[in-house]
């Protein structure tokens, strides 16, 4: 089916989307992703929602496109996106903003409030084999002993150094850590980047020693994009609406909007979800 100079249903695209040709990277049933250079742009359901560098369809296409090439996003031209032959126009397409939510001073009460909540319910819903064991010291008899006891050993030492506000060698520890297309360590440490950038911190984001402890060479480049997102300030929609909720948000929306963050990965969204509560605590916001 051609769609030559139509505008098709995409609901909407994220603010971080640059031009270029991207490459199948991994398929899923829920979502596309393609990489080019350490980039990345994901085709994604509604049921995953928005983010930075998303394009969000009412259904994916039947066949994975192995190759699409995004354009007109500078200079005042039309933005589109190609593939086989096939282009469709972007220009109508709502943009979504990826920024975290900032809050002020005056909301730290509520917010801490909240917080305890937001722990209360990640305990009581996250999955069992999940780093929530680093929040429920019961959890840790549903890893075996050998290899998983080891992995247990350097995530506990990891947590000790983020409480000790002693980031780098937190993240150094972690990065890589666990399985999966992007490691429970990782995870973690994309949720404490977003506990950084949500208070300020004055941590040097853009230092040699965290380039490269972020670089490709420590884990799979599409962790290592999420993790320089969240570093960025720059957040998928499930987490700017857990955020949000966080703020003025009843017990049934938090409940909601968190079992809407736990739905992504087996425990990735527990992974980093624990990661954001102790990077909180970390600056004294939870």
């Amino acid at each position: 089916m051609k769609f030559t100079g139509e505008r098709i249903p995409i609901l909407n695209r994220g603010d971080q989307l640059r031009e270029g040709k991207y490459y199948l990277h991994s398929s899923f049933e829920r979502a596309l992703n393609y990489s080019n250079a350490g980039r990345f742009i994901s085709m994604v359901t509604p049921e995953v929602g928005s983010g930075p560098d998303s394009l969000v369809w009412c259904e994916l296409p039947e066949d994975a496109l192995h190759e699409i090439e995004i354009g007109g996003l500078e200079g005042g031209a039309t933005p589109w996106m190609s593939w086989g032959g096939n282009r469709i126009l972007l220009d109508a397409v709502p943009v979504f903003d990826s920024a975290l939510p900032r809050f002020s001073a005056g909301d730290r009460g509520a917010f801490g409030e909240r917080i305890q909540l937001f722990e209360h319910l990640l305990k009581k819903h996250a999955p069992e084999r999940s780093l929530v064991f680093l929040l429920d010291t019961e959890r840790e008899e549903l890893f075996r002993r050998g290899f998983e006891e080891a992995l247990l050993q350097r995530f506990r030492k990891g947590a000790g150094l983020l409480r000790e506000q002693r980031y780098l060698e937190c993240f150094t520890e972690l990065r890589g850590l666990g399985w999966g297309l992007t490691p429970s360590g990782d995870d973690f440490i994309a949720g404490v980047a977003m506990a950084l950038r949500f208070h300020g911190s004055s941590l040097d984001l853009d230092g040699a020693t965290l380039t490269g402890i972020l670089s490709d060479e420590a884990s799979s480049s599409l962790s290592t994009h999420l993790i320089r997102r969240s570093f960025q300030g720059l957040i998928c929609a499930r987490w700017k609406t857990m955020i949000q909720t966080l703020k003025t948000g009843k017990e049934v929306e938090i409940e909601r909007a968190l079992l809407r963050v736990l739905d992504v990965g087996a425990t990735s969204g527990a992974d980093t979800s624990t990661g954001w509560l102790l990077g909180l605590r970390g600056e004294n916001w939870g």
